[in-house]
């Protein structure tokens, strides 16, 4: 016999993304159910992540305080492995968050507002009433094959089970608009902190790198273009954080592989205290991410600032997006209002993520001696490193394009790579902001060509 629920709205998965969506949803009198396959405790993503302060004021999220909020607005420096040069803020812009904590409380704020959370539950259906999800089937993961069927029955379905998108895949409609990322649009990261062994060797490594403990040292084209080694020593030399990253394409080491390395070739990191890894998309947001009866929010719907890997942000704010779009529906699951939603992002957010997504995939075609070269003449400088970490767009100033402009000149072989994408990147603005308003395939199928056509490749709508 199956158990059964009913609510306004389902959401699948209990990390960030699906907990902030559920208590912007609750907030706004609509019943939400939040399911996960694992405890609550261990929904979500496992390591620390980079945000900023808009991140949390424009989800309309309170700021975190210790010991969620784990550093603020570090000292920053930036330099291609191999080169002594380096890009250095002394206010960086980024808040390190560690994301059980983070995650735990946007539960808890979901529960203040009556959200109900069902944890261990696998999901593994869908029905479908013409193709609209109507409810999903899932079972108590537990070692008998006695765990009785729990349906959940809701107007809107949403998929916040990240990179796997779990029910998205189980719906046709949606799923043949969401083309599967590919390996040279994924990033394999690790994050971890360990003990310092060595506090002496510790010390040698900060002079060397001409940074101080409390410090970030962020060491850019380890392995390709896109891909990094960062590293914090904490000011008592007692802890350091770690983050590894790179395209997952083959070509390189993974990020668990390349933060073996990095232990190894530093010898006074220690026992590791915390940490995980994962695959993150990095491609620009879907074209469509929402049909019928279903919504994604956060990496199922590639909410991901591509140019340094972290989709919490942007996937709190699409919460925030959609409770807004379908407060005061009679169908919360109706095509026109999860359309709002999605044209409301892709003009405000993935906008900028399109753009910078052209920069990732130039930075991916780099090698260590352009990367250098760009550092050199000032084309990645403490203004634009910030604006990439920020998601704005870079502001340079009359000598600074000038000194541009003589730079590409003197280097023929950058210029041929590097022109062209400032010209993809000015035709996404124009194009994001004419994104279709109301729900269209004709308009859509139009809009997804033109922006494939920028991007060189095959378009998500058809």
């Amino acid at each position: 016999m199956t158990n059964s629920h009913n609510f306004d709205v389902v959401i699948v998965g209990a990390g960030t993304s699906g907990s902030a969506t559920a208590y912007q949803i609750a907030k706004r009198g609509l019943s939400v159910a939040v399911v996960d396959k694992s405890k609550l405790s261990e929904a979500g993503a496992r390591w620390s992540n980079a945000l900023t302060r808009k991140d949390f004021m424009q989800a309309d999220i309170p700021l975190p305080e210790t010991p969620e909020l784990e550093n603020v607005e570090s000292p920053f420096g930036i330099r291609v492995t191999g080169q002594e040069k380096t890009i250095k803020m002394d206010i960086g812009p980024l808040w390190n968050v560690d994301m059980p904590h983070l995650t735990s409380r946007l539960q808890d704020l979901a529960k203040t507002v009556g959200v109900k959370f069902f944890e261990n539950l696998s999901f593994y259906d869908v029905k479908l009433f013409e193709g609209r999800p109507t409810s999903i089937l899932t079972r108590q993961q537990d070692k008998t094959d006695s765990a009785k069927p729990v349906e959940f029955h809701a107007k809107l379905f949403v998929d916040a089970t990240g990179l796997s998108a779990h029910l998205r895949k189980r719906v046709p409609l949606l799923n043949q608009w969401c083309p599967t990322v590919e390996n040279k649009d994924i990033c394999t990261a690790m994050q971890q902190v360990c003990k310092i062994s060595d506090k002496k060797a510790a010390k040698e490594f900060l002079k060397q790198n001409n940074t101080e403990p409390g410090h970030i040292i962020n060491i850019i084209g380890v392995k390709g273009g896109w891909s990094t080694n960062t590293l914090r020593i904490s000011e008592d030399l007692e802890h350091v954080a770690l983050l590894t990253g790179c395209i997952a394409d083959g070509n390189y080491s993974n990020g668990p592989e390349m933060m073996s390395e990095l232990v190894v070739k530093h010898t006074w990191i220690g026992e590791r205290v915390s940490g995980g890894a994962g695959l993150i998309p990095l491609r620009h947001p879907y074209h469509i991410f929402t049909a019928p009866g279903i919504a994604l929010v956060g990496d199922s719907a590639c909410h991901v600032f591509p140019a340094h890997g972290s989709g919490v942000g942007n996937g709190m704010s699409a919460g925030k997006m959609l409770a807004e779009a379908i407060t005061g529906q009679d169908d919360p699951g109706a095509w026109k209002h999860l359309w709002n939603y999605q044209a409301r992002f892709q003009k405000e957010i993935a906008t900028v993520s399109a753009t910078y997504d052209i920069f990732r995939k130039f930075t991916q075609s780099l090698d260590q001696s352009d990367l250098a070269i760009l550092m050199e003449n000032g084309l990645i400088n403490e203004a634009s490193s910030e604006a990439g970490m920020t998601q704005a767009y870079p502001q340079p100033s009359l000598k600074e394009i000038k000194g541009f402009a003589k730079t590409l000149l003197a280097c023929p072989k950058l210029a041929i790579k590097a022109t062209p994408q400032s010209v993809k990147m000015t035709a996404l603005i124009a194009l994001y902001k004419a994104y279709p308003s109301k729900p269209s395939l004709t308009q859509i199928k139009l809009w997804s060509k033109a922006v494939a056509k920028v991007f060189e490749n095959e378009p998500d709508v058809q």
